[in-house]
């Protein structure tokens, strides 16, 4: 039920993606585990490439055990080729946004307009709509400064509710999707994946 993205060598990323999303896990060491089999094929198959592999980054999401250890709860972690040789990864915490540029962004993270926006912007919104748009906003961006991203877009939702677990995912060109956003019938094209 995981979604994944990353940023660094595709040959790596696009494949532990597949693997992450087909994978049925029930604990954080069997990520760290595929993330480094996926790796040494990788780096078995396309030597040429182990010095890429020192910056691709892999953020992923997971349902975990909340930090009071009384529930479960959606969190994003954190994978390097580092990392997963130190056997640990990060978790982010919640509430909190984690870009991963393409590996050709020269820019700032910081100096993202979507991300220096006043509170008070598109206050109206709903908090799963502005989270949306500064995700479409800030790939838009990224994307216009990278040669190796694509403006295609794909967002990965999880939804938690009293039936199960649902994944959806959001996909198309980042202007159309943010055209969509802006007349407010984003959610018309949220495409369900999966139900757990």
């Amino acid at each position: 039920m995981a979604w994944a993205a990353g940023s660094g060598l595709y040959n790596f990323v696009y494949p532990f993606n597949e693997k992450l999303s087909n994978a049925e896990i029930s604990h954080t060491d069997q990520i760290i585990k595929l993330f480094k089999e996926t790796m040494n094929i990788t780096l078995n198959d396309y030597p040429q490439y182990s010095e890429r592999m020192e910056t691709t980054e892999v953020g992923f999401s997971y349902i975990g055990v909340n930090a009071e250890q009384t529930g479960y709860e959606f969190q994003i972690g954190l994978l390097t080729k580092q990392s997963v040789e130190n056997g640990t990864m990060a978790i982010l915490p919640l509430d909190n946004l984690k870009i991963i540029a393409p590996e050709d962004f020269k820019g700032k993270i910081s100096n993202l307009k979507a991300l220096n926006k006043t509170e008070d912007s598109n206050s109206e919104e709903d908090h799963f709509t502005r989270t949306i748009r500064v995700f479409l906003e800030v790939f838009d961006e990224l994307s216009m400064d990278s040669t190796k991203a694509s403006r295609e877009c794909d967002i990965g939702i999880h939804v938690g509710l009293e039936d199960g677990v649902y994944k959806f995912k959001l996909s198309g060109h980042v202007t159309d999707l943010l055209d969509k956003l802006n007349k407010d019938v984003i959610t018309d094209y949220l495409e369900l994946v999966k139900k757990r």
